[in-house]
């Protein structure tokens, strides 16, 4: 007899996964996805109130000539007047209102039924918070420190440059669902306008944020009864990680977005995934240059173009690869004995970079070496003490009395949609010497400079892809990694068939694939530090006593009961210590519960613990006890509890509450 462990693929995007692992005793989500696509159908985003006519202006308006800012304005519709669809492509026409990003999850999954989430990145975190709000939700969150903290600070000035957005919430007037589809065609990762939804707000950020565990790296976490899953350095990012999941002898790999590209990051960790029955990839770059070379050649542009006199903005995150650019374009600028101003603005980067810069197991060996010296990780932090790297919060502090050209400014958003970004591009828009550079590869450059295309300032493509490309992988799969079996999102199919390994196996969006077997046998392996009496021979007798509860073995060897209080072992005679007249006294076994649980003796229970308490009964037969004061629910079935409760004090009420309803077998007979 054996079950089968399955993997459900959520997500249309191979960059941007969420993976359903099902166990025979438990469902993990890894990871969860928001797709951002939807913001280059709407209009970028002023900070200033603008009139009627004008929807689609920015700040500086007064800085355009007028046939360019003509062509962005179109009549405003009254109130009881539907808005034409609007195609983007032909017309340069977009919506005016406060754009919408589209969570992407397929909706028949029963979260109620999911036992752990893990979070691998700060892509991830992002779509967290609509994963959340949804009341069945119970399961506990794991992710690293890093993503955490630099992931939220990265959302918490999405949210902030959303909250200065002078427009209207999406009513969806605009949307034709027949012309829709025949403009955006046959994409299979289209998404319906009508499931696009609006940014959530810092309450709701914070209170995804407050139901994650950090996990330290190589940090165990069980979940269900026989699955363990640690936490290993992708190499991506800071606090990027990638996660090894074992269930008893098997071991599977789930590779997310992983970087085998020296930077400052901790190095990408292959020891642990050395053996593996099975691997699972997703977020992989289909490019094939090398994103050091890219970085290269756009530093020596960016200082060709300041030399001659032009400005150069760079839409980007506050974390992670800015640091890198930074200090390559430094580099660059001593090597042409250049010098100009390099301003950060946001109202997260002081606070990010000074997290980053006490992140020590984060970081590569050689900059870990260096908190052991009086020198900073980062050369971005000498950088900003001799004022060649200066920080504002926002343009509208000191910055605008104090900033000069010609100058580099890193600023977001990266969509070119929200925050200072936008500000500078219409800024700089009329003089062709400035340059924009779109570096983060997850979006389309065509699309994101659209409603740009009439300015003067030129957009240039140098779009930097860390991660691990399809010949990399090869590389560790002939050197490193020895893995039985290779599961890939079928979206990366041309890159697949270059993949050397006998065994690969798409998968697909919304289709769960099995991945391996479990054998419902058990393999048990005794280490020789177990046994204190050794003598050299072909064999031997281990005597002891073998505990097997929840996929775990615990084993004791038989004490020396010469000794042993007579009235002591007596307590032991018909209990589950009694083996043959040979009797442990002291058995460090955890607990064997058993008994009864019935629904009357749940709720006389929780009526004697003064609780507060709902009954209903499910179609699959169960019954489900919810619990308001302490946001749980108890699903009954089968003489079986489950506790979903994402509150660890609040579970450990309930489960001592149902443990006085059962006996320990070992021990309640004394």
């Amino acid at each position: 007899m054996q079950s089968v462990t399955t993997l459900t693929n959520l997500s249309p995007f191979a960059n941007k996964p969420c993976l359903l692992l099902t166990f025979p005793t438990c469902k993990i989500l890894f990871d969860c996805a928001m797709d951002l696509h939807p913001m280059n159908f709407y209009s970028p985003c002023s900070v200033i109130t603008k009139p009627d006519l004008d929807i689609t202006d920015y700040p500086n308006e007064n800085a355009f000539k007028k046939d360019s800012t003509a062509k962005r304005l179109r009549r405003k519709h009254s109130t009881d007047e539907k808005d034409p669809f609007l195609d983007v492509l032909p017309d340069e026409t977009f919506i005016d209102a406060i754009p919408e990003v589209n969570f992407l999850f397929f909706s028949n999954i029963d979260l109620s039924q999911i036992d752990a989430i893990f979070i691998s990145n700060w892509e991830s975190l992002k779509a967290l918070p609509f994963l959340v709000e949804n009341s069945k939700l119970y399961c506990p969150i794991y992710s690293s420190e890093p993503v955490v903290s630099l992931g939220g600070m990265i959302v918490e000035e999405m949210i902030h440059f959303l909250e200065r957005v002078d427009k209207n919430i999406d009513d969806k007037k605009w949307v034709n669902i027949q012309k829709w589809n025949e403009s955006i065609g046959e994409d299979p990762k289209k998404s319906t306008p009508y499931k696009w939804k609006n940014l959530y707000k810092t309450e709701a950020f914070e209170k995804a944020l407050s139901r994650i565990t950090r996990v330290a790296i190589n940090q165990p976490i069980k979940v269900g009864n026989s699955v363990t899953v640690r936490l290993h350095s992708s190499g991506y990012e800071i606090g990027a990680c990638n996660w090894l999941i074992t269930n008893g002898f098997k071991k599977i790999g789930y590779w997310s977005s992983s970087s085998l590209q020296k930077g400052y990051m901790h190095e990408m960790e292959i020891l642990p995934f050395k053996r593996l029955n099975c691997l699972i990839l997703s977020s992989l770059s289909t490019k094939s240059v090398n994103p050091n070379n890219i970085i290269s050649e756009m530093c020596t542009m960016t200082v060709n173009t300041l030399r001659n006199g032009g400005n150069v903005l760079f839409p980007m995150e506050p974390v992670g690869s800015v640091y890198g650019i930074i200090e390559n374009l430094v580099g660059e600028m001593d090597k042409m004995q250049s010098a100009f101003p390099i301003y950060l603005i946001s109202p997260v980067a002081s606070r990010a970079l000074a997290w980053t810069n006490i992140s020590g197991q984060w970081f590569n060996e050689e900059r870990r070496d260096w908190l052991f010296e009086p020198k900073m990780p980062f050369h971005l932090s000498e950088f900003i003490e001799k004022k060649r790297v200066l920080l504002y919060n926002s343009v509208h502090s000191e910055f605008a009395t104090q900033y000069t050209t010609p100058c580099v400014v890193f600023t977001g958003h990266p969509s070119l949609r929200i925050g200072d970004a936008v500000y500078f591009t219409e800024l700089w828009g009329n003089d062709p010497k400035n340059v924009v550079i779109l570096t983060n590869s997850d979006y389309d450059f065509d699309k994101v400079w659209a409603p740009f295309s009439h300015l003067s300032i030129k957009p240039l493509r140098y779009q930097i892809d860390m991660r691990l490309t399809i010949q990399e992988v090869n590389k560790l799969l002939a050197t490193e990694i020895d893995a039985k079996k290779i599961l890939i999102f079928d979206e990366y199919h041309s890159v697949a068939e270059s993949l050397k390994h006998n065994k690969v196996i798409p998968y697909k969006f919304a289709q769960p694939i099995d991945m391996i077997p479990v054998l419902n046998t058990i393999r048990l392996s005794c280490f020789d530090e177990t046994i204190t009496n050794k003598a050299k021979g072909s064999g031997g007798i281990v005597q002891g006593f073998l505990n097997h509860l929840d996929n775990e073995f615990e084993f004791t060897s038989v004490a020396d009961l010469r000794k042993a209080d007579p009235i002591l072992l007596t307590k032991f005679r018909g209990s589950a210590a009694d083996t043959g007249g040979m009797i442990h006294a002291d058995l460090p076994f955890r607990k064997r519960m058993k008994g009864e649980l019935t629904e009357q003796k749940l709720k006389l229970a929780f009526g004697n613990a003064k609780l507060s308490f709902t009954v209903s009964q499910n179609r699959d037969g169960s019954t489900t006890f919810s619990i308001k004061s302490l946001s749980a629910e108890i699903i009954l079935k089968d003489n079986k509890a489950k506790i979903k409760c994402s509150n660890s004090s609040n579970r450990r009420i309930i489960a001592g509450i149902i443990d006085k309803l059962l006996k320990n077998l070992i021990s309640d007979k004394l």
